[in-house]
């Protein structure tokens, strides 16, 4: 079975009212929240990594080509160790993997794929593109109405 998001709407409805849990709600379904555990923490990470502007200019410059920890420090005036702490984090993700080569340490892009952050993105993107439409169709009948 595929991740599951636990948006508050559906946690809201995996929620059984009780007598002795605190505030009288009880904690979401077991089953479901097992499943997002792993899918949002890999989510969580990886928005991390990104939230960073110069992981993120690490990630387009090894998209032109694989390059070593000094080659990605020249661009930021970074020292090597800056360097490898972002490395780190990005491999941390997949989002990058390195090698060694000789003396160097050589950094390309990893198997990771986007397609968890993507998808998170769009089912956003959709819910707030329909809570604009639901407005929008709002307004308009608060115009027809006071015509």
């Amino acid at each position: 079975m595929g991740p599951v998001l636990l948006g508050p709407s559906d946690e809201a409805v995996n929620r059984q009212p009780l007598e002795h849990a605190p505030f009288g709600i009880a904690p979401p379904v077991r089953s479901i929240v097992n499943r997002s555990v792993h899918y949002m923490r890999n989510l969580d990470d990886t928005f991390f990594a990104l939230s960073d502007p110069t992981r993120r200019r690490i990630l387009e410059l090894l998209a032109a080509h694989p390059a070593t920890i000094g080659e990605l420090a020249e661009p930021f005036g970074l020292t090597l160790n800056g360097v490898k702490k972002h490395v780190r984090v990005l491999e941390g993700t997949e989002l990058v993997i390195t090698e060694k080569v000789g003396r160097a340490r050589e950094c390309r892009l990893g198997p990771a794929q986007l397609q968890d952050a993507a998808r998170w993105i769009e089912e956003y993107r959709n819910a707030w593109q329909a809570r604009l439409d639901r407005f929008g169709a709002h307004v308009e009948q608060s115009k027809a109405h006071r015509r």
